[in-house]
């Protein structure tokens, strides 16, 4: 499995296990081997590949679930780990020959705070899986997450028809909470793919 495809899936899932609540149900197909797209329209970000290391994590696909083991180290430069990191996450529907934004968005204002709080949807679906020791923010260069061995859905339920293809659009940026300016190196990779209904 590509390094790209990996990056995506993790990140996917958190921001649509955020969004599923009961109702039908929906698959995600990855739309190209490619995966990896650069954010164009964000002049000077960088790809995921610059945020997380994953040459170290193993992903087995099977029967609607992934399991994953193995781990991962943070690799963002230009930023420190005292600042604030921000999270944006939004999908874009294909729709009458262009993107369309959907209501499916997550904004997290400061996930350092929130990356292992128990009450979060990512924490239930990833972080913790991060042994107590290793609980350092993403923005902590060099960090290895030694995952213990876990498995999520690819498969979510929404209450409305999701049938078709979609855009994912991540950002992280980070922000020195002195001066509260932006650091130059942001985040921003997006992926197409289309959601399957099951029967």
């Amino acid at each position: 499995m590509s390094k790209q495809r990996k990056y995506f899936i993790i990140f996917l899932f958190l921001l649509l296990h955020h969004s599923s609540v009961d109702g039908a149900r929906f698959e995600f197909i990855l739309d190209n081997d490619r995966i990896f797209d650069d954010c164009t329209h964000i002049p000077g970000s960088k790809g995921m590949d610059h945020l997380l290391d994953f040459k170290e994590l193993h992903m087995e696909f099977q029967d609607g679930r992934v399991g994953i083991r193995g781990n991962s180290t943070n690799v963002w430069e230009g930023v420190k780990s005292t600042d604030i990191v921000q999270g944006h996450g939004e999908l874009h529907k294909f729709q009458r020959g262009d993107w369309q934004p959907t209501p499916i968005l997550m904004v997290v204002m400061d996930f350092c705070k929130v990356q292992f709080d128990p009450k979060t949807d990512w924490y239930q679906l990833w972080t913790k899986n991060v042994p107590e020791h290793e609980r350092k923010c993403i923005n902590t260069y060099g960090q290895v997450y030694h995952y213990n061995d876990f498995t999520v859905d690819t498969v979510f339920d929404f209450p409305a028809n999701m049938e078709g293809r979609y855009k994912l659009v991540t950002r992280f940026r980070a922000m020195d909470p002195v001066t509260l300016q932006y650091r130059p190196s942001e985040i921003c990779y997006q992926v197409l793919g289309e959601f399957i209904k099951l029967k």
